[in-house]
């Protein structure tokens, strides 16, 4: 199979292309990253999954969510508190096994 054919029938089946459901599941992985360790450092986190830098995570967080990396954080500490306490104390799993991946 071609690229292109391989592109075709990802968009096709999946409704995204192939880049951009990566950028999404990077975004995504980065996000939880953060949530589940609060003391690895957003430029800790960039480099791991393979951003080519801090800007260009922040570049994928304005794009998906509308906030910085921070901000974003932050507002999800607030609304989800306490179930971010029990998935952080090992209480609960981050994600079910069932659950879908992206947020779309």
């Amino acid at each position: 199979m071609s690229t292109r054919q391989f592109e075709r029938r990802f968009t096709c089946g999946i409704g995204l292309s192939p880049k951009l459901y990566v950028r999404i599941a990077r975004f995504e992985s980065a996000l939880e990253s953060k949530v589940l360790s609060t003391a690895e450092s957003w430029t800790g986190v960039a480099n791991r999954l393979g951003y080519f830098d801090q800007i260009d995570m922040m570049k994928d967080f304005r794009e998906f969510s509308g906030e910085i990396p921070t901000t974003l954080l932050a507002q999800l500490e607030t609304t989800f508190e306490a179930h971010l306490n029990e998935i952080r104390s090992g209480r609960v799993a981050p994600t079910p096994p069932a659950a879908p991946q992206l947020i779309l």
